[in-house]
């Protein structure tokens, strides 16, 4: 027996159902829309490149949930959104945006206007129309769109793994003063003074590595050890020295990395 449904769902259906939930649900005038007006202007202008033989930047457009998938690099229509959609900002050729079709040339104000209608409408399509095409684009298969899943242990104890498959072992714990003379270096590019040395060596305080490693950070020493390496890669000159006359050879700013 068919339960009713009450009146207040019925907004959540349609929504759910242009989100692509059930391609079937679209009105019949929709669909006729969509076959003909929107499909001939996709198989002429766009199948080329986003088609079923040729998918550039993982980006089809020969079926809804192919388009609703979007490319490598994200989504490219938000259903009802024809404003925030980047292929209708695309073929607009809107500042900021990939001029679509390539090739030159732009599609028809009513062209334009179609797909504009078509999203906003919620991408209609014709129920038996659509591909099988089930694979993840790219770009949700790269690790950074992964869900963040806890380690089995510690950093400590995978190092320790590791280093047993290959044989080795762990070296010595280093001595207090030795760590001293890293951190300086490592921070400051210069090794401790004996009065730094001392001062560090019998300070009681349980926290004196932590106050330490702030102190390096807030100092000038700092600042100095990272321009150091910074010169390295923007030159210490402000220009690129001999070059073929009329050139402009000068380094634009080149005086804020020294500063």
């Amino acid at each position: 027996m068919l339960r009713r449904v009450p009146l207040i769902l019925f907004p959540c259906l349609l929504w759910l159902s242009r989100l692509g939930f059930s391609a079937e649900s679209f009105p019949p005038d929709q669909v006729e829309f969509f076959e003909k007006q929107v499909r001939p202007l996709l198989a002429e202008h766009c199948y080329d490149c986003h088609g079923a033989h040729k998918h550039q930047n993982g980006l089809r457009l020969d079926s809804r949930a192919a388009v609703l998938r979007g490319s490598d690099y994200g989504p490219v229509v938000l259903p009802g959104k024809p404003a925030e959609s980047k292929l209708i900002r695309m073929v607009k050729h809107s500042p900021g945006s990939e001029p679509m079709p390539k090739g030159g040339g732009q599609l028809k104000p009513e062209e334009i206007a179609a797909l504009e209608k078509w999203v906003a409408l919620g991408l209609p399509w014709a129920a038996d129309s659509a591909p099988a095409h089930a694979e993840q684009p790219a770009w949700q298969q790269h690790w950074a769109y992964q869900p963040v899943k806890p380690l089995p242990g510690s950093m400590d104890s995978l190092v320790q793994a590791k280093l047993k498959a290959a044989g080795l072992a762990p070296a010595p714990k280093a001595s207090e003063k030795d760590l001293l003379r890293r951190l300086y270096v490592t921070l400051t590019g210069l090794p401790p003074s004996f009065e730094q040395a001392e001062a560090y060596l019998q300070d009681t305080r349980s926290d004196k590595y932590q106050r330490l490693v702030e102190s390096l950070l807030a100092s000038p020493r700092y600042g100095e050890r990272w321009a150091r390496i910074w010169l390295d890669v923007a030159r210490y000159s402000d220009t690129e020295g001999y070059q073929v006359a009329g050139k402009d050879i000068r380094y634009p700013y080149s005086y804020t990395y020294r500063d």
